[in-house]
């Protein structure tokens, strides 16, 4: 999954450092879903973080159908001198 960053006026704006990213992941096909966080593997280059999902890590194999999921995605990073989170929450699947 590949995020880009940009500022209030769509202008690729480049992290000058990411801290962390990380991600939490809810099974969307459990009777009993539970949370699961991890740190995600990452990739910098300009404006666009590259973020490594390993939908076997998160999603128990089942026979049944479908796998999906959701992930919220926490990229602390810093830009300009100033600290800031970003969050992105979205459906994942196999």
């Amino acid at each position: 999954m590949v995020l880009h960053f940009q500022d209030y006026d769509y202008q690729d704006i480049r992290p000058e450092l990411v801290r962390s990213v990380q991600g939490e992941f809810r099974d969307g096909t459990s009777d009993d879903p539970v949370w699961m966080a991890d740190n995600l593997t990452y990739e910098q280059e300009g404006s666009d973080v590259k973020v490594a999902l390993d939908s076997g890590k998160f999603f128990q194999d089942r026979d049944d159908g479908d796998i999906y999921g959701t992930c919220v995605i926490t990229i602390a990073y810093r830009y300009q001198g100033n600290d800031y989170i970003s969050v992105t929450a979205v459906q994942v699947g196999r």
